[in-house]
């Protein structure tokens, strides 16, 4: 995407278990330059979602260790050795070849 300005990422943070617990169902759909950080997380779902979302799963070093991209309603995803979550536009990953470090930049603002 040379000359191509992405907006930057802009995560929720999703600490507490009720936050966790309600995820992407208490908040609007997602915008292209949004997700949700589910933290801790090692599993998550998209039953009663609409849509679907990319899946990130990170280790305690904010290291991607394995992402669904695209999941649709009605799945589950899950990584037994992640630490948190992040849940983002579904397509956004395959449309930002940086996204692992828009992540992490967003979640160190």
């Amino acid at each position: 995407m040379v000359g191509v300005a992405l907006a930057p990422l802009r995560l929720h943070r999703a600490l507490s278990f009720k936050a966790r617990l309600l995820g992407l169902h208490a908040r609007p759909r997602l915008s292209p330059e949004q997700g949700l950080w589910l933290y801790p997380c090692r599993a998550v779902h998209t039953f009663g979602l609409a849509y679907d979302i990319d899946v990130v799963f990170l280790d305690a070093g904010l290291r991607v260790l394995k992402v669904h991209a695209s999941l649709g309603p009605g799945r589950m995803a899950f990584c037994l050795r992640a630490s948190s979550v992040v849940e983002l536009h579904g397509g956004y990953c395959m449309g930002n070849p940086y996204y692992s470090n828009a992540i992490r930049q967003a979640l160190v603002e």
